[in-house]
């Protein structure tokens, strides 16, 4: 039986095509390729607005990190203005207290004024009252041979 089947499918002659069908087979076959051509064009789209997309993130990270760089720069700059600005201040301030002494001529309060402030500072200028100061007591911080003799 199965050999009998095979052998009509070979020994059959293949149906002509009609005009009518083959119109239509072409018109098929060009409505798949313009649709295939429209998907590949949709895809390439889709691609091209993906590339766009990402340039504009990039664009936009970038300048949001420029702007949050230069804030804390202004900041920066801002503070050390301010911290310079207070600590001059109070230089002065304290510049104003040791000449208030100096012409008031408390003598102890200057020495308590000068080296509670500056330290020792071999630049401390000492205008006091006809004392002699010896630079050695000043390196070693000792107010006892600066007093008068």
């Amino acid at each position: 039986m199965l050999e009998t089947a095979a052998s009509i499918k070979t020994s059959k002659r293949p149906k002509r095509q009609g005009l009518r069908e083959a119109r239509a087979t072409e018109k098929l076959e060009k409505q798949q390729k313009v649709e295939a051509e429209r998907k590949r064009r949709q895809k390439h789209q889709e691609y091209l607005n993906t590339v766009l997309q990402h340039a504009k993130d990039f664009k936009d990270f970038h300048r949001n990190n420029m702007a949050k760089i230069m804030r804390l720069n202004k900041a920066i700059v801002t503070y050390h203005a301010n911290a310079e600005r207070e600590q001059k201040k109070e230089q002065e301030r304290i510049e104003k207290e040791r000449m208030r002494r100096l012409m008031n001529e408390d003598e102890e309060g200057y020495r308590y004024v000068a080296f509670s402030v500056l330290g020792r500072d071999d630049r401390v200028p000492f205008p006091v009252m006809g004392v002699a100061i010896d630079p050695t007591c000043i390196s070693i911080g000792r107010l006892e041979c600066m007093l008068p003799t």
